[in-house]
């Protein structure tokens, strides 16, 4: 018995350090791009929810959902995050409710993907969607090349 339970512990040490992991990468990431496109308050990519509204900084102009253009995205993306996580913690309806809000997230993940990379974005957009530690990694690896996609 004991040895199942240190081997769930054994789990939880892994993925708490790649989660560490992949948050500073991500922070990382955004705090580089956020400094090369002169934003003044690059440093909230390291706050949690914060780091939404550096994604909509960095969107700023070119974010649309469905065809509808969103002028503010650094104000509507960290509102949609705060309800993603508020919706997860309510049962049934919550999940109706985090699946809609999570649509500009992955929106954003979308046009990120779009303005720095610029080619297979359904394909980067589906994996870094699943797969949130790819898109650390995506993050991370466009603010350390410095170049930019041409649809920028």
């Amino acid at each position: 018995m004991n040895y199942f339970m240190a081997m769930a512990m054994d789990d939880i040490y892994v993925y708490a350090t790649l989660g560490i992991l992949a948050y500073v990468l991500s922070s990382v990431g955004l705090y580089k791009l956020a400094k090369r496109e002169n934003i003044s308050n690059a440093g909230l990519s390291w706050i949690p929810i914060c780091n939404y509204y550096i994604t909509g900084l960095l969107l700023k102009g070119r974010f649309t959902i469905f065809n509808i253009k969103y002028y503010n995205p650094e104000v509507a993306l960290p509102f949609f995050a705060v309800v993603v996580l508020i919706g997860s913690q309510i049962p049934s309806f919550g999940l109706f409710l985090s699946i809609g809000a999570g649509i500009p997230i992955i929106a954003s993940i979308y046009h990120m993907i779009l303005k720095y990379k610029g080619t297979q974005v359904w394909i980067w957009t589906v994996v870094c969607s699943l797969l949130p530690p790819a898109y650390a990694l995506f993050l991370f690896g466009i603010s350390i090349k410095g170049n930019v996609s041409s649809n920028s």
